[in-house]
């Protein structure tokens, strides 16, 4: 779990950083990913807080190399599809149907991690940056199945509401703009679900992704 002991230890060695010298931020995005186990494409947004360290000492102005973060996503989709019933009995004269269903899914995620600005720094007129982080995902699914007949044919094929909750690491790479008083960051990030929980392997649960966030980053106190 190298990849996590790293996330930890950059927030921990922030916290003794001056925090007179911190840059607060806010900030709401636009996001849209592409999820594994038939989930498919999902719309959401959210919002994202934290604040900036580790001032360059070249490049006073371009404000803080790394930016220690969190953030909320949400997420609602719809999809559909269908199984196939068998006949109880031999002796109906349908012997197998299929039956359709529909499902509704809302995704949650939490975010805590860190940007490092590799160009520029978040005072920057044009900044590009690394992330990485670890992500909490909350995916309740409820499945409406059209009527049929459950007295005459079987129901082991019915899929039942679950509700997935999973941790996973992200990282990715960005770029953001200064607009004024505001920025705006386009980012991509890669979500890879934990399949190992302090040294024990974990069933995977929640699903892989390949998202892209579209947002506007307002700072609020320092530089």
């Amino acid at each position: 779990m190298n990849f996590k002991k790293l996330v930890a230890s950059v927030v921990v060695c922030s916290l003794f950083v001056n925090a007179a010298n911190a840059q607060f931020n806010i900030g709401a995005q636009g996001t849209i990913g592409a999820f594994s186990g038939g989930v498919g494409f999902l719309k959401g947004g959210g919002i994202e807080a934290g604040y900036g360290l580790i001032k360059s000492r070249k490049h006073k102005d371009a404000g803080s190399k790394l930016f220690v973060c969190g953030s909320f996503n949400y997420y609602a989709g719809t999809g559909s599809g269908s199984f196939d019933s068998y006949a109880l009995s031999s002796s109906y004269s349908v012997y197998s149907i299929t039956v359709p269903y529909t499902w509704k899914l809302h995704l949650i995620q939490v975010n805590v991690g860190a940007k490092y600005y590799i160009a520029g720094g978040m005072a920057a007129p044009f900044s590009f940056y690394g992330q990485v982080g670890l992500t909490i995902e909350d995916m309740p699914v409820k499945y409406t199945i059209a009527s049929y007949n459950r007295n005459n044919y079987d129901t082991s094929q019915e899929p039942q509401n679950e509700n997935a909750v999973g941790v996973a690491f992200h990282a990715g790479v960005g770029i953001d703009v200064k607009a004024g008083p505001v920025h705006i960051y386009l980012a991509t990030r890669l979500i890879i679900p934990a399949n190992e929980v302090n040294g024990e392997e974990i069933e995977i649960v929640i699903p892989f992704a390949a998202v892209a966030d579209l947002g506007v980053r307002i700072p609020i106190g320092g530089k």
